[in-house]
């Protein structure tokens, strides 16, 4: 939720001083991705999570996922699917987004 906000604390407390966003043709340090959260004009919408695996692996931890977001703006029911890696760090004793990964991204 801290990243549909149009708050700049909700994302700086759960990033990571490090953070990058890579999608197939975007790519985000850190300020530029929160910079883009709040800017962002979605209103938000229904989303379903499927398929979530999280690993721990010492200080680090990988989570992948899908999830199916439609737009409440959408008079059209026109479900966008996603896949996503993230990857966790520790940082001041808690767990933060050090990156996120958009590996797929369709529409039917």
């Amino acid at each position: 939720m801290a990243m549909h906000t149009r708050k700049t604390e909700d994302p700086e407390r759960i990033l990571a001083c490090e953070f990058v966003f890579r999608a197939e043709e975007e790519f985000f340090d850190r300020a530029a991705y929160i910079r883009d959260r709040v800017a962002e004009h979605d209103t938000g919408g229904d989303a379903g999570y499927e398929n979530l695996v999280l690993k721990f692996l010492g200080d680090l931890a990988l989570l992948t996922y899908r999830d199916h977001v439609r737009s409440v703006d959408s008079l059209i029911y026109a479900p966008e699917h996603m896949s996503w890696a993230d990857i966790y760090v520790k940082e001041d004793d808690h767990w933060k987004i050090r990156a996120s990964y958009r590996i797929e991204y369709r529409t039917p």
